[in-house]
């Protein structure tokens, strides 16, 4: 619960059976979940959704009115990345067809018990959380990948070709200026779409050039390749 209490999660209720929505909140009370505001109707929920933007969302599948549980859940999903855990009578195979394109992080079956409802819930946060570092590293890799290739696009323009210790080996005088280039760029962590675009080749002819290097310096993947560079320096 530490961890949790770290992370300081926040939820909006989303039930139209007050007594239920009620029960909802103290027990996610209960488990160090800070409930923003319940919610009765499918209207009332993105209103306050949007008002509070909660790291949780608990909906009940089959609210009444003109928009249902999974109506809600997908405008957020159209609005934002905000969890959601399901709460129901039952899951049909009809319904998990339904919930599949919203980001649904799990289910409490009614009638719920305490235990049930705050491992759900916490298991929520905690993969939301995850996910969201995962896609900034991604962000940050790819922001600085991009750079990396940007700087090596202007040393060419002006004459400097970036070089390392690897190009000197024997070996490597075997590959093209194409290969030496292709080569280059997938070392400094580039990918194979990335690369087709800066040399304006297609993915399928970059692969191609990638097989006449391995087969010249006697690797078989692009993991041997890289590591083939790094021994070398």
């Amino acid at each position: 619960m530490a961890q949790l209490k770290r992370i300081n999660p926040t939820v909006v209720i989303v039930e139209d059976e007050w007594a239920i929505a009620k029960d909802l909140q103290q027990s996610l009370q209960r488990a160090g979940f800070s409930v923003l505001g319940l919610a009765g109707s499918g209207r009332e929920a993105l209103e306050q959704i949007e008002r509070h933007k909660p790291s949780l969302v608990i909906m009940d599948i089959g609210l009444s009115g003109d928009l249902d549980g999974v109506q809600v859940a997908s405008r957020i999903a159209s609005g934002g990345d905000i969890p959601i855990v399901y709460v129901t009578g039952h899951v049909d195979a009809a319904t998990l067809e339904r919930v599949a394109s919203t980001n649904v992080m799990g289910y409490v079956l009614k009638p719920f018990n305490d235990r049930q409802l705050h491992c759900v819930a916490t298991l929520a946060i905690r993969k939301a959380v995850a996910r969201s570092r995962l896609a900034r590293a991604s962000q940050r890799s790819e922001a600085m990948e991009a750079g990396l290739q940007n700087i090596a696009t202007v040393l060419r323009e002006i004459g400097v070709e970036p070089t390392t210790s690897w190009q000197s080996d024997p070996d490597v005088a075997t590959l093209t200026r194409r290969e030496r280039d292709i080569m280059t760029r997938l070392v400094n962590n580039a990918r194979v779409s990335t690369i087709a675009q800066a040399v304006s080749l297609s993915p399928h002819t970059v692969r191609n050039h990638l097989k006449n290097i391995y087969r010249k310096l006697d690797v078989h993947s692009q993991g041997e390749l890289i590591e083939w560079a790094r021994r070398r320096g």
